[in-house]
């Protein structure tokens, strides 16, 4: 098992509810390419922005 896919499980376990948005699909895309992706998203929940790299 790679150390990727054991933080994307543990972070998809303990942020479920963000599992249908652009972070979750973000993460798997930079994930599954190998390629490093920048992006900002609204985390409605949590009522921030974020600039993410991954």
């Amino acid at each position: 098992m790679s150390l990727i896919f054991i933080l994307l499980t543990y972070l998809w376990t303990e942020y479920s509810n963000a599992i249908d948005s652009d972070f979750f699909r973000m993460y798997h895309q930079a994930a599954e390419t190998g390629q490093s992706i920048a992006f900002e998203d609204n985390y409605a929940s949590q009522g921030k922005w974020f600039e993410v790299t991954v």
